[in-house]
C-alpha cells in the first residue's frame, strides 16, 4: 500500500512537485505557497501515479504539476512524469500501459520521460515519446554494438546516442543508417525520432564532449575521421558538426565548429580532408569554423573554409535549388489564392492594435528566455507578411542569448527555456537541420512557432506570431 503525506516546499513561480518512490512505498505531494493547483488537480497526478506504479516494471514515478501560465492561463496545469523501469527488458510492455495512462490526465497537458536501463550488449534508453515509433527506434538503436546510451525525445540535440569506446565515429555512423526508418519522412503521427542522429563521444581532454548529426548522406568517412582524429587532440575542447543552419549559412550547408586552444593547427586539416559525398555532387560542400572559443571573444560569423577545398576559395554553388511553386495559371491551380505579389502593411487601426498586443508577447516569450538564461541581449522585432497560403500581418523576432557568458554549457539555459515553452503550449514539432521547431496547432495560439538551437554564439532563438488574417 501506498502511504501519502503532505509536505511544503520554497517558494517558486510555478510549481507543485509530486513524488512517488515505489522503492520505498512513499508517495510525496509538495505544494508550493503560490498558486497551488486545485485539489482536485493534485488528487489526480497522485491517483495516475499510483496507477503507473502498478505496471509490473516500474520502480519509480516521481510527478511534477505545474502551471502553464499563472497571468493568461492560471486554469492550466501540466503532469510531468519522471519514470524508471527495473530491466531492460520492459521497454516493449512498459511504454504502452504508461502511455495509455497518461492519456487520460483531463489537465492541459502530460508530458513523460521513461528510463530505461541497460542490459549485457543493450543500451540505456531514455524516451521522451511514447509512441509506437518512438519505443521501435529505441529498441533498434540501443542493440547496435557502436551505442553506449541513447536519448530520444529530449529538448536538444533530438535523438542522441552515445558512441561506446571500443567503436569508431565512421563505424557507428553505418550502423545507425542501416536501422529502418532512419532519413524517412515524419511519420502519421507527426513524430520522426530518427530521421536524423547525433553522435555523442568524449574527447582526451577533460571534460571535453564532441558532437556530429549524422544525416542520410553525410558526413562522409573522410569528414568522420578527421573529426574523431580532432576530437582525440588534447588541445580541442568542443566539436560541434550539423547537417545545417549555423552561423547564418544556408539551412542547407553542412557545418563544422571546432574549438581548441591553437586554430590555426585545425584550419589545415579540414580543408585537405576530402569529402567523397561532396565532390560527387550528392550533397553541398561542409563549411567550417575553428576558434579559441575563449569566453569575451566574438567569433567570425564567416565560415574559415570548406571541407576538402583550398583555403580562400569562395562559396561552392552547390546548394540545391528552391523548390518552385505551383504555376496559378495552369487547370490544376486555377482555383488556389496566390499571395499578392507585394506585401502592403495594414493601416486598420483594429489590425494595428491586434498586432501590438502580438508584439508584446513575442517580445515577452524572447524576455523570459534571456531571464531563464541568466543574460541578456538585444532582438530584432519586425511586422511582415504570413507564410502563405495565409495572407496578413504577423510578428517576428529573433535573438541570440550569450550563454557562455555565465556558464561554460548551454544545456541547462536550453533545458529550462524549452520547459517554458512546453508548458506554455508550444510542443516540439519538428527538428530540420539541427534545428528544433516549436510550435502550438491551437487556432487561438499567439505564438505560432518558435525555434531554437545552439551554437558557439551561444543559443539562438526566433518567435513568429499568429497571422492577422486580411479579407
Amino acid at each position: 500500500m501506498t502511504n501519502t503525506r503532505l509536505s511544503p516546499v520554497a517558494r517558486a513561480p510555478r510549481c507543485v512537485v509530486a513524488g512517488l518512490l515505489l522503492a520505498a512505498s512513499m508517495f510525496v505531494l509538495a505544494g508550493c505557497t503560490w498558486f497551488d493547483p486545485p485539489k482536485e488537480v493534485t488528487a489526480e497526478a497522485e491517483v495516475l501515479a499510483e496507477k503507473i506504479g502498478e505496471i509490473t516494471g516500474i520502480t519509480a514515478v516521481d510527478v511534477d504539476v505545474w502551471g502553464r501560465d499563472f497571468k493568461d492561463h492560471p486554469n492550466d496545469w501540466i503532469f510531468v512524469f519522471s519514470i524508471t523501469a527495473a530491466d531492460a527488458g520492459s521497454l516493449d510492455s512498459v511504454a504502452p500501459a504508461v502511455r495509455k495512462i497518461a492519456n487520460r490526465a483531463s489537465v492541459y497537458a502530460v508530458t513523460v520521460a521513461l528510463e530505461v536501463p541497460a542490459a549485457r550488449s543493450i543500451a540505456p534508453v531514455v524516451l521522451r515519446n511514447l509512441d509506437e515509433t518512438t519505443v521501435q527506434a529505441a529498441a533498434a538503436l540501443r542493440a547496435l554494438p557502436e551505442v553506449a546510451a541513447v536519448d530520444i525525445g529530449s529538448s536538444y540535440p533530438g535523438t542522441t546516442v552515445d558512441k561506446s569506446p571500443g567503436a569508431t565515429l565512421a563505424e557507428t555512423a553505418a550502423s545507425l543508417r542501416t536501422v529502418p526508418g532512419f532519413g524517412a519522412d515524419a511519420s502519421l503521427s507527426g513524430v520522426d525520432p530518427i530521421h536524423s542522429i547525433t553522435i555523442q563521444w568524449e574527447g582526451s581532454r577533460q571534460d571535453s564532449l564532441h558532437a556530429v548529426e549524422i544525416g542520410v548522406s553525410g558526413p562522409s568517412v573522410p569528414v568522420l575521421n578527421t573529426l574523431e582524429h580532432l576530437g582525440a587532440d588534447s588541445s580541442v575542447n568542443q566539436i560541434n558538426a550539423l547537417e545545417g543552419d549555423m552561423w547564418g549559412l544556408p539551412p542547407e550547408r553542412p557545418a563544422i565548429e571546432v574549438e581548441m586552444d591553437r586554430p590555426a593547427d585545425g584550419v589545415p586539416v579540414l580543408a585537405g580532408t576530402a569529402d567523397p559525398a561532396a565532390e560527387a555532387g550528392i550533397r553541398p560542400r561542409t563549411a567550417f569554423r575553428v576558434s579559441t572559443g575563449r569566453m569575451g571573444t566574438t567569433p567570425s560569423a564567416e565560415p574559415d573554409g570548406y571541407v576538402g577545398l583550398p583555403l580562400g576559395a569562395d562559396e561552392p554553388l552547390d546548394l540545391p535549388s528552391p523548390p518552385v511553386l505551383p504555376d496559378p495559371t495552369t487547370p490544376d491551380q486555377a482555383l488556389v489564392d496566390f499571395p499578392p505579389d507585394e506585401w502592403v502593411p495594414s493601416t486598420d487601426p483594429a489590425v494595428l492594435a491586434q498586432l501590438d498586443t502580438l508584439t508584446a508577447e513575442v517580445e515577452n516569450l524572447l524576455h523570459n528566455a534571456g531571464a531563464l538564461a541568466g543574460v541578456t541581449a538585444d532582438f530584432t522585432t519586425n511586422v511582415g507578411p504570413c507564410e502563405w497560403p495565409d495572407v496578413g500581418t504577423h510578428i517576428t523576432a529573433y535573438v541570440v542569448l550569450p550563454v557562455f557568458e555565465v556558464a561554460d554549457s548551454a544545456d541547462d539555459a536550453f533545458a529550462s527555456i524549452v520547459g517554458d515553452w512546453e508548458r506554455s503550449g508550444l510542443a516540439r514539432s519538428d527538428r530540420a537541420l539541427g534545428l528544433d521547431i516549436h510550435s502550438n496547432p491551437s487556432a487561438d495560439a499567439v505564438i505560432a512557432m518558435a525555434t531554437i538551437r545552439g551554437t558557439s554564439e551561444g543559443i539562438n532563438i526566433s518567435v513568429t506570431s499568429q497571422c492577422v488574417r486580411v479579407g
